[in-house]
């Protein structure tokens, strides 16, 4: 049913730590920086990790654990998407393109280095706090992500490491544009 929540914690707080350690090479102007209209700075996608991760993923992590409702079984499946990533065990290394209709807007870049810091220390310390409580939780309690179907608490804590990952790639490139090292 997925992995361990300690081990996954443990890989949660590796990736937000490279990106907390990449933060300290960036300047102000460098994180606001696009390089095409169209295109994600660096903050902008440091914003869109963190608000995914409290906003959706750890919403749902919570509402896993403590929804007393059942839900409706045919709700209860991934899509084929959603089987895909958890097969591969990451989003497979293409760019996912958003779509006018897409939940995902183009995040806003920050207002200060310092609230990118806060966000992911904030990331670190729900995390912590989650972790214990998912061994606990039912399994067969779900919600559901529009693009991978239903996922339990486990799935969500297992997504927030494997999108921070997928990201990666995305940093890289924007690093090389600005040529940060």
């Amino acid at each position: 049913m997925g992995e361990n929540p300690k081990v996954l914690l443990s890989k949660i707080e590796n990736i937000i730590f490279t990106y907390i350690n990449s933060l300290d090479s960036y300047s102000y102007e460098q994180l606001i920086w696009k390089p095409e209209k169209g295109k994600w700075s660096i903050g902008q996608m440091y914003n869109h990790l963190i608000s995914a991760t409290l906003n959706r993923y750890f919403k749902s992590i919570e509402k896993c654990i403590s929804e007393t409702e059942s839900i409706n079984e045919s709700m209860l499946k991934k899509s084929d998407a959603g089987n895909e990533i958890y097969e591969l065990g990451s989003y497979p290394p293409v760019k996912i393109k958003g779509r006018p209709d897409s939940i995902v807007q183009a995040p806003q870049n920050p207002k200060t280095k310092q609230s990118l810091y806060d966000g992911l220390q904030t990331i670190l310390i729900q995390a912590s706090h989650l972790a214990p409580r998912i061994n606990d939780s039912d399994f067969n309690k779900k919600v559901v992500h529009p693009r991978l179907g239903a996922l339990n608490a486990i799935e969500w804590f297992q997504l927030t490491e494997m999108h921070f990952r997928h990201h990666l790639r995305q940093k890289k490139e924007l690093e090389q544009l600005l040529d940060v090292r």
